[in-house]
This record gives structure tokens, sequence and C-alpha cells, in this order.
């Protein structure tokens, strides 16, 4: 059985739980980075800098997290 969300935009077949899974293995390696990683290069270099890093970091994880997401 199907089940459609958003006027269709989002289908989900049988095994819906799997994209739950695909969003916890983008997401949490992603936190992790950003929650020790990016922390302490934000104290290691200039300011910018690793706030550069850090919004990189984000960046990129809503460029993957979204698509998965949406039907272009």
């Amino acid at each position: 059985m199907q089940k459609f969300f958003f006027g269709g935009r989002f289908i989900f077949g049988p095994d819906v739980r799997s994209l739950l899974l695909t969003f916890v293995l983008i997401l949490v390696p992603a936190l992790i980075f950003c929650v020790f990683v990016a922390r302490k290069l934000l104290d290691k270099f200039s300011h910018h800098a690793g706030v550069s890093i850090m919004v990189i970091a984000v960046v990129f994880t809503i460029y993957v997290s979204v698509p998965s997401l949406l039907h272009f």
C-alpha cells in the first residue's frame, strides 16, 4: 500500500522506515562533526575561517538531505 503526502510530492511505499534511517545516517555524522570537530576548529583558526568551515558543513548537509525529499 502506498501513502501519498503533500499532494503526491511524497510517495512512500511499504518501507517508509528507510526514509528515517536515511536521514539519521545523513544528519547524525554531520551533527557530530559540527559539535565536536568544527567547534575546536573555531578555536584553532581565525574567526572567519572557523565559521566558514561550520557553514560549509551545514550547507552540504542541507544540500544532501533536501533533494532526497523533493522530486525535481
